[in-house]
């Protein structure tokens, strides 16, 4: 049974220099966040969670355009994207999908282990009528074979312009644990991004907020 099933909150600031913003829309005329209530655990988390490695590769993230952290109190993970890079868009002779793969090693106390249970996106759009964006990723372990969990999230209709966090913490589709006797497991997180329609339109991925439970080893 799980003891902690938690959603994320929204890191309020990240130790990165900042990243280019989404180009396309000015301040965005509407806002939507659909942020999580955390419940409380029944039982004391682990203490001295933290990030010690990452690394990232494809179109939509090259070099140095992605940065993660964890939140406190519940080392819910944040991964941000540079939205100049992860960037569709409809247009004529634009890139209509890209994808990105981030590893991230986390490291914890001997004892323990970890698996997402929920996840949502925050997607900058700027876009016409009958515009779906779609925003998707899997999320894996590594040493844990054949295991992966996925969320979808989509954006449908139009006109729209802003930022928005969708959807609202959905569950993955399965628990992935980290294994029992670590001390760090490098999560993997397979993210794509897209865009369809016949009015013109433009979407970047900024962020993505996956929710993490944490379970003791018995």
């Amino acid at each position: 049974m799980l003891h902690h099933i938690n959603p994320f909150t929204l890191l309020a600031l990240l130790a990165v220099a900042p990243l280019p913003s989404f180009s396309a829309p000015s301040p965005p005329a509407s806002t939507t966040s659909l942020l999580p209530i955390h419940t409380p655990s029944p039982i004391p988390l682990p203490e001295g969670v933290a990030t010690s490695s990452l690394a990232h590769s494809g179109p939509g993230c090259p070099p140095g355009t992605v940065a993660a952290a964890l939140t406190l109190p519940f080392y819910d993970a944040t991964l941000t994207y540079n939205t100049s890079a992860f960037l569709v868009s409809n247009n004529p002779d634009s890139l209509k999908a890209t994808t990105c793969t981030t590893k991230v090693t986390i490291d914890y106390p001997a004892g323990w282990r970890f698996a997402v249970t929920t996840s949502a996106y925050e997607i900058a759009v700027d876009t016409g009528f009958d515009v779906k964006v779609t925003a998707s990723a899997a999320y894996s372990i590594t040493g844990v074979d054949n295991a992966s969990a996925n969320n979808k999230a989509e954006i449908v209709g139009g006109p729209k312009k802003g930022v928005y966090t969708v959807p609202e913490w959905k569950f993955v589709n399965m628990l992935v644990w980290s294994p029992c006797g670590a001390t760090s497991a490098e999560v993997n997180v397979d993210a794509s991004l897209s865009i369809e329609g016949t009015a013109v339109g433009e979407a970047a991925l900024q962020g993505q907020y996956l929710g993490l439970s944490w379970m003791p080893c018995l």
